[in-house]
């Protein structure tokens, strides 16, 4: 369920930083350990082989959802 907040109040962590939205479904780049909302990532990865806050190049574009933060947004949302 997605929850509103002003954007101004909330943590620059927990937007992603393709879309600059909160991360709903946030996953974790393996190989460079930044976080994204899956989506974005996903479609990111259609043009791309680098990674989109460093703009490294990625030998492996594996990725895994991060419980971790998510949880800690839906937490902090819920305020």
């Amino acid at each position: 369920m997605e929850q509103k907040a002003p954007r101004e109040s909330i943590p620059e962590d927990y937007l992603c930083t393709i879309t600059g939205e909160v991360l709903f479904d946030p996953v974790v780049v393996v190989e460079s350990g930044h976080s994204y909302e899956r989506e974005a990532i996903l479609g990111w990865f259609q043009n791309h082989s680098t990674d989109p806050q460093s703009r490294t190049p990625l030998v492996s574009k594996n990725i895994i959802d991060n419980h971790s933060l998510k949880r800690i947004i839906l937490q902090y949302l819920s305020k």
